[in-house]
């Protein structure tokens, strides 16, 4: 989700992580950007 400011979703982490929904233990942590993978050969022979 997204939040309206840096402080928002601090607050918003802060408040869920480790928290429990239904029975289990969340973990609550900033989106990172994702890595881009090496391009690899498709060839299989």
């Amino acid at each position: 989700m997204e939040m309206a400011n840096k402080e928002e979703g601090n607050a918003a982490i802060d408040g869920l992580n480790g928290t429990q929904i239904r029975g289990r233990e969340i973990k609550v942590n900033e989106a990172l950007p994702k890595k881009p993978f090496p391009e690899k050969s498709r060839s299989r022979y």
